[in-house]
């Protein structure tokens, strides 16, 4: 009999928040279970929504919710150069059983994607000098660990436009912010490194996201990502060619030369950033799950005492496997599985499902598109049909007992 519920739904793009999406499945279940006739679901089970996190959009807001703290406000560059009003998440006691001064900051908060006009999207026109004078104020105000989430950046500067607000020399003239057309123009001399180690102390830099991209290649900031932040294919070749020069260009760091560092996962996350944190910053990396699941709401225990265990995202595809949110609850489950310490079900809620290769583990997965086809329609009553779609599920599974 299914007792306990655990829902850990990750947003559904452009439409339902983490939260949103799993209080609409849990009012599903239980409008079925006010009145169908009930063999597998108890009529009164504990059901927990767990709201999740991927390091993205949404990130500070939950990182405050749960660990406390308050927002600061300061003065910041966006990506297009224009100083505005930002603001990131402070807690004075952090997480953990050090309870270090802990800051949390958005990238997409500063340089978004979201925040650049459709028509001036052009990465070789952005900057992340913004993302160091927001890691300055935090320094200022005392933190002593410092989250950044990764993601949805409109830049690919190699995060070298982070370090002049840190007064870091970059090869460029004063007041020129680095970007992705002047990358041929950059260096960086011992003097930085320097200049670095004093500024951040033993501030520890964590790196939160779920892109593990390398910073050239194929599967790299530029060639995977670019386009979606205006790039056309002439301004692509030309930054992967001048990001390949400018490593040949940086003497190795305390994380290993310029160009084994820019292999490793994440240092192509948010054009670059990730490479300049793991080069100069010596980053860290957790996922959205690790942190976000397990680190701050004991998500790992909560699957262990469930019967039944529900996830989700927009679109179900073979990146869902990976560092999702979706992703790890499978990794979790799965882990009980093998372990043989756990005989629950696990559910996949989302607005379609592109999977192909077979899943590890066995699990249900039903798709609003089963429900309304159309995309933009469905968008619009996203979380009604989301609803109803976990009542259809509940009904479908009492029918097979």
């Amino acid at each position: 009999m299914i007792k306990r519920i655990v829902i850990a739904s990750d947003k559904f793009k452009g439409g339902l928040s983490s939260l949103e999406a799993g209080n609409a499945i849990k009012e599903g279940l239980l409008d079925y279970i006010a009145g169908g006739e009930l063999k597998l679901f108890s009529s009164q089970p504990c059901i927990e929504v767990v709201e999740m996190a991927d390091g993205g959009d949404g990130s500070g807001a939950l990182f405050m919710r749960l660990v406390g703290g308050e927002r600061v406000c300061c003065n910041a560059t966006d990506a297009l150069g224009e100083s505005r009003s930002a603001e990131y998440i402070f807690s004075t006691k952090g997480i953990g059983a050090d309870g270090v001064p802990t800051a949390f900051i958005e990238i997409a908060k500063i340089c978004g994607l979201a925040m650049v006009p459709e028509h001036l999207r052009n990465p070789l026109n952005t900057t992340t000098y913004g993302v160091g004078e927001v890691i300055l104020d935090a320094l200022k105000r005392g933190a002593e660990r410092i989250f950044l989430g990764l993601g949805g950046s409109a830049t690919n500067d190699c995060g070298m436009g982070l370090l002049q607000p840190l007064g870091i020399d970059v090869g460029l003239g004063e007041g020129v912010f680095a970007n992705g057309s002047n990358i041929k123009d950059m260096r960086l001399t011992e003097e930085a490194f320097a200049k670095v180690r004093e500024l951040i102390g033993g501030c520890e830099f964590v790196i939160v996201g779920d892109v593990d991209a390398p910073l050239l290649g194929p599967n790299g900031s530029t060639y995977a990502f670019a386009a979606q932040k205006g790039a056309d294919q002439r301004a692509i070749e030309q930054m992967e060619q001048q990001i390949t020069a400018l490593l040949k260009r940086l003497p190795p760091s305390s994380a290993g030369c310029a160009e084994r560092v820019a292999e490793f996962p994440s240092s192509g996350a948010s054009g670059g950033i990730g490479f300049i944190l793991h080069y100069l910053f010596n980053a860290k990396q957790v996922s959205g799950f690790a942190l976000f699941g397990n680190m701050l709401n004991n998500l790992r225990e909560k699957i262990m005492a469930a019967d039944l265990v529900i996830s989700g995202e927009g679109k179900i595809d073979s990146s869902s496997l990976t560092g999702k949110v979706a992703g790890g609850v499978i990794k979790e489950v799965s882990a009980l599985q093998n372990g043989e310490n756990w005989g629950g079900r696990l559910w996949m809620f989302c607005g379609t499902s592109t999977l192909k290769e077979e899943p590890p583990i066995a699990m249900n997965i039903y798709q609003l598109s089963d429900i309304e086809s159309d995309m933009a329609a469905r968008m619009k009553i996203e979380g009604k049909l989301l609803r109803q779609l976990s009542y259809f599920a509940a009904m479908e599974m009492e029918m097979l007992m």
